[in-house]
């Protein structure tokens, strides 16, 4: 059993019901939809976030250095010429069915929230919408999970004001 979560077998393999949009996540593999298609890991997701984040940067004139192994709070160190940042990424590749998009202000092996002593910014990126938030660590000091909603109308998230908002990193934008 996973977690104690619901299981189903599909040829031979256990799956985990994840999420309310039904895709099962096999244990310790690739997700599998209703339909059969393999889509990406949570791993592979950010991995795609990170590597987003690094072409985004060079192509603002910064440079990227990405610290050797997982062991410290943030993904990368950004040099937009008159400081060093310490940069944790975060990317979200599906809404909710408000055009709501959660990042989680803490990493993976914690709940502990991201203080100012581990990063200096978090960018989230939002997959669907090729949208970046550039959010300072003063900002979302002391929360664990922070919701954007760049496409809605009706609701306005309160980070909405870091969209494309580079200059928190030293750098004009584009």
């Amino acid at each position: 059993m996973l977690s104690g979560r619901k299981t189903k077998t599909v040829a031979g393999k256990k799956y985990g019901i994840r999420g309310k949009d039904g895709i099962r996540t096999q244990r310790g593999g690739a997700q599998h939809n209703p339909h059969g298609k393999e889509t990406l890991t949570r791993k592979q997701r950010g991995e795609i976030g990170e590597l987003a984040f690094f072409y985004k940067a060079l192509s603002l004139g910064m440079g990227v250095a990405k610290p050797y192994g997982d062991s410290s709070r943030y993904d990368f160190i950004a040099n937009s010429g008159g400081r060093l940042w310490r940069v944790q990424v975060k990317s979200a590749h599906c809404g909710d069915r408000y055009g709501g998009y959660c990042m989680h202000a803490h990493g993976n092996a914690h709940m502990r929230p991201y203080t100012a002593k581990e990063i200096d910014v978090l960018v989230a990126f939002i997959m669907p919408e090729n949208l970046w938030y550039v959010v300072p660590i003063a900002a979302f000091v002391r929360i664990k999970s922070m919701k954007f909603f760049p496409s809605s109308k009706r609701r306005r998230s309160q980070f909405e004001k870091y969209r494309e908002a580079w200059w928190h990193l030293g750098c004009e934008g584009e």
